[in-house]
């Protein structure tokens, strides 16, 4: 399982991973639009916040698939092999996909609303596949069965691609995306600080320490 954050903010990113060892970080265009900077010295310094193993993805942003892909060499030469590159499942984007996966590639295939698209690029050659859960659901669909119809696609076709759903509106559907077999996640950071965060927990943790400095007069166990 892989839970990676769905921002470009890197003082965000630096609170997260003080508090978990996350898998990475999803960026889009909206995401890094939000930030003062050049878009490329932003990546950067992500780059430089999570471990060397971490996943970056980028999306070009480009229409023609010509320059698609001149965006997903200066991406990579850029920022290096392990970066992911994001590119839509629009007509010109399959086309991107398969040619880049043909030079070992890791592409996220995203803004996936259908099952079928997401086959189509697994079949293309994607390394992941990124449906949009919650904007699914603003369509009047159900984000959480096209995500699972996904997973059971690329398994009954055998391909290693990867569901990382993405666009959640709350933890609970988090939860139901990993519970059906999904290998990775991108989750908003307000969703994150819910999932790391529960106030009976923390009412539970502090009753244990009051009651135990308040009976040996210690503040820890060493003093």
């Amino acid at each position: 399982m892989k839970i990676l954050i769905d921002t470009a903010d890197v003082k965000v990113i630096e609170k997260l991973y003080k508090i978990y060892p996350f898998d990475g970080v999803t960026t889009n265009p909206r995401l890094l639009s939000r930030i003062t900077g050049k878009p490329v010295e932003i990546l950067k310094e992500i780059q430089s916040e999570i471990p060397e193993s971490a996943e970056l993805h980028v999306q070009v942003v480009s229409s023609d698939s010509t320059e698609m892909l001149k965006e997903a060499d200066h991406i990579g030469r850029t920022l290096g092999e392990n970066v992911h590159i994001k590119v839509p499942v629009c007509e010109a984007g399959y086309q991107v996909i398969h040619q880049l996966a043909k030079d070992q590639v890791k592409v996220t295939a995203t803004a996936i609303f259908q099952p079928i698209q997401a086959l189509l690029a697994a079949a293309a050659g994607a390394y992941s596949v990124a449906p949009y859960i919650h904007r699914i659901n603003n369509k009047g669909g159900n984000g959480i069965e096209v995500a699972r119809e996904i997973q059971r696609l690329l398994e009954a076709h055998g391909y290693q691609t990867r569901l990382l759903a993405a666009a959640f509106e709350n933890v609970r559907q988090v939860s139901e995306t990993l519970a059906f077999g999904a290998k990775s996640v991108t989750v908003a950071p307000e969703l994150l600080n819910e999932m790391l965060r529960n106030d009976l927990t923390e009412m539970a943790v502090t009753g244990f320490y009051q009651e135990f400095k308040e009976h040996f007069q210690m503040q820890t166990m060493i003093r």
